[in-house]
């Protein structure tokens, strides 16, 4: 028979740590694969990866219990393995799936080992352990991962004094040498760093994958999604919504007079206000995860509502009217009003394609347009209501911008006739 030193099992015990770890990257890339083409979703855990997670950690947890049970080695040679398997699960995966695996492990072990107190003390020390992991794993307070892999460290050393003095010293459950558990804790240290500076370095070039990920979908002006990102979600949600009987909503925005506050007060001006536009949106979204900003066109931007009744879309979309009429516009002084026609539609199972839907929507965003602007047209406006109101405020603008680039011809013709007088 091949008799394995401490050493040796420790040597093991990483191999196992990184083996797993490697496997749930390999499981978890396998998943998102599929949704390659889902911008928002990159680099996030939906409910259905969590899932994955939590049944995956679940059974690493509960397989440890049924190889300690069904082993005649010392449970002490798990302890290290375990610890580490914690603190690495909470670098990978959300605070959710770490306490749903956690709970589901120590269920687990109570079925296997009976209700006891010595089952009970057992799981008591290991919910304690786990809090302190999750609190150093979590708090913001700890900027350098320097910093928290000591804390990590520290942490796993204490648990050992209090393993060591509960089941040796007190219970006697286990016989163990204080120099054999000593060993056992330099072996920690090491089991700890190792995986943990490992997996901190790939935790760093997932992020800076992300983010040039993220460029490629992101518009460099406004920072919002853009057209291609549109393309890819769209038609995914599109698709989910059709199969599912989910809700989906759109609102098509276009920017009333964006021609003409460009020839007037020039191109800057323009970017100021789709900049500033954007961020008005946003305000008035907040943090509303069921929503989805992107800029479509030069001024033309797409609200999308996934999984939202139409009432909830139609009051999200006219909180997003009202703060953009609220925003005051200021370029170099001058105030520009700045309105936007919106079209605002729900999908229908009768709905084939995402273009179908799309060009529903675009032709209320135009049917808004031409009733006068400023307003939002569904498939439910009385449009007799707001036309000769939206009418007027639509020539009254064009009237004031007309008005203000005569202004701002005048003053550069009078300053280039200063410049030629003086020169003369």
């Amino acid at each position: 028979m091949i008799r394995i030193n401490s050493n040796g099992f420790a040597f093991i015990e990483l191999m196992v740590i990184l083996g797993i770890f490697f496997l749930f990257q390999f499981v978890s890339n396998s998943y998102t694969s599929r949704h390659a083409n889902e911008a928002i979703w990159v680099g996030k855990m939906d409910w259905r990866l969590r899932i994955l997670a939590t049944a995956f950690f679940s059974s690493v947890g509960l397989i440890m219990f049924i190889f300690q049970k069904y082993n005649d080695a010392s449970p002490m040679l798990l302890v290290n393995l375990k610890l580490v398997t914690l603190i690495l699960v909470m670098m990978f995966v959300s605070t959710d799936v770490v306490i749903a695996s956690f709970d589901i492990i120590c269920l687990g072990y109570l079925i296997f080992r009976g209700i006891t107190v010595n089952s009970l003390f057992y799981i008591m020390m290991y919910a304690a352990i786990f809090f302190v992991i999750l609190f150093i794993g979590n708090t913001p307070h700890i900027k350098h991962w320097v910093v928290r892999l000591i804390l990590f460290n520290l942490a796993g050393l204490l648990f050992w004094v209090g393993y060591y003095s509960y089941n040796v010293l007190y219970a006697k459950t286990y016989t163990a040498s204080l120099s054999t558990v000593v060993t056992y804790m330099i072996q920690m240290v090491v089991l700890i760093s190792i995986p943990y500076m490992l997996s901190y370095s790939m935790q760093l070039n997932q992020e800076m994958i992300f983010k040039r990920t993220q460029a490629a979908y992101i518009d460099g002006l406004t920072h919002t999604y853009n057209y291609h990102a549109f393309n890819l979600n769209m038609e995914h949600t599109f698709q989910r919504s059709q199969e599912k009987g989910l809700p989906l909503a759109m609102m098509i925005m276009d920017l009333d007079h964006f021609k003409c506050i460009n020839d007037t007060y020039g191109h800057l001006a323009g970017n100021y206000v789709l900049i500033n536009f954007c961020l008005a949106v946003k305000r008035a979204l907040k943090s509303k995860q069921d929503a989805s900003f992107y800029r479509i066109g030069g001024e033309e931007f797409a609200l999308v509502f996934s999984q939202v009744s139409t009432t909830d879309a139609e009051a999200a979309s006219q909180a997003v009217l009202m703060e953009v009429r609220d925003t005051v516009f200021q370029y170099k002084g001058n105030i520009i009003d700045l309105t936007f026609s919106g079209g605002l539609n729900s999908t229908l199972p009768t709905d084939e394609t995402s273009k179908e839907f799309f060009d529903r929507v675009d032709l209320l965003t135009y049917t808004a347009k031409r009733h006068g602007g400023n307003q939002i047209v569904s498939e439910a406006t009385d449009l007799t209501i707001t036309a000769d109101e939206n009418m007027a405020d639509k020539i009254s603008a064009a009237d004031r911008l007309a008005s203000e680039r005569a202004d701002f011809l005048r003053a550069g013709s009078q300053n280039a006739e200063e410049t030629s007088s003086n020169n003369n």
